[in-house]
């Protein structure tokens, strides 16, 4: 596994999971523009470890690979496409990237969607022919560690209190200022009910200054960067996802496979995840009065609470274990790798 930096960049969480889970990776050092040293050693790197296929999962990777590095390496190049998040964003730098991303996606070899829904596209549609675009749903494995106790400020916080919470970057597109509104306008007076958010992200002190201004500190944590996050769903009693744009994120699947109920948009593969409704509930995104009807509804919905949640594990089960996603992509490297 590769793993590409900035230079001088402090470890990532996917290193830090590598490392606990003895995972081989090698990290490489690449500036944002990449310099042609820098290029060079990349190439060099490639061919010296006898690569066969190379599958991308990130804009960095997609653009150095599928359009600046295409001519000079014949490998396969396979793309996995998660998602975009600039839209609705005033973000010309990530626009930018964004734009080399999806030009890029004309000189791989294969490309990956999260998301039927992503098919739809224009210009993903335009791009790719069927032969040459899959749709993949993210996995995880049915059989995991045990949830071990919280013993920090998150269990402390937690203690005694009902707990609606959430994983995820402290991003605009996360939505989160629209879940905290909902919090505050349905639950916000009942204390037996807390919101716990955990993640980091450029929000985090706008969105800290929100919950002062409601007057919500002890209400609502946002307990920052935890290592392995999924840990602290131990903590949850409901998960919420509040995104303004999403494939399928790997924390409802983790809620999903904890048999938590969900409450999420109908955005992505979210919906199939949920059966439509029938395993979670479901509102429009960016919706905050939805939100708050969804919230409304789970809370205190409990008897059709156990059905979902027993429904949304066995679609789980079916289809969006790791051993299933394994077995699709061994398929699409096998034809990628015989068609080059």
């Amino acid at each position: 596994m590769l793993v590409f930096s900035k230079p001088g960049e402090q470890i990532k969480l996917i290193e830090q999971i590598a490392k606990l889970e003895c995972i081989p990776y090698e990290r490489f050092e690449i500036s944002t523009i990449p310099s042609c040293s820098q290029l060079k050693r990349l190439q060099k790197l490639i061919v010296s470890q006898d690569i066969d296929l190379i599958h991308s999962h990130g804009y960095k990777g997609n653009i150095i690979f599928g359009l600046i590095l295409r001519v000079c390496i014949d490998r396969p190049v396979l793309v996995t496409a998660h998602g975009w998040t600039s839209s609705g964003r005033n973000d010309l730098k990530l626009r930018f990237f964004e734009c080399l991303d999806f030009f890029s996606l004309k000189f791989v070899d294969h490309l990956i969607l999260v998301s039927k829904e992503m098919l739809a596209l224009p210009r993903i549609s335009k791009l790719y022919s069927k032969g040459r675009v899959s749709v993949v749903n993210n996995g995880l494995p049915i059989l995991w560690s045990e949830r071990c106790e919280i013993e920090d400020d998150v269990a402390s916080f937690v203690t005694g209190k009902i707990v609606i919470g959430s994983l995820g970057r402290l991003s605009l597109e996360k939505g989160y200022s629209f879940l905290i509104d909902a919090f505050a306008s349905l639950v916000g007076k009942d204390d037996q009910y807390v919101l716990l958010i955990i993640g980091d992200g450029p929000e985090l002190l706008s969105l800290q200054r929100k919950i002062t201004f409601l007057g919500l500190d002890k209400r609502i944590m946002l307990a920052g960067f935890r290592i392995r996050g999924d840990r602290y769903l131990s903590c949850f009693d409901y998960y919420v996802n509040s995104s303004l744009t999403e494939g399928l994120p790997m924390s409802i699947l983790e809620a999903v496979r904890s048999k938590i109920p969900v409450m999420a948009p109908r955005i992505g593969s979210i919906p199939e995840l949920l059966l439509e409704g029938e395993g979670g509930f479901l509102y429009d995104a960016g919706c905050e009065e939805g939100m708050q009807r969804a919230i409304y509804e789970m809370v205190i919905d409990r008897k059709e609470i156990e059905v979902k949640t027993l429904k949304a594990y066995e679609n789980f089960e079916l289809h969006y274990t790791s051993s299933v996603m394994a077995h699709e992509y061994d398929e699409i490297y096998c034809s990628s790798y015989t068609d080059r």
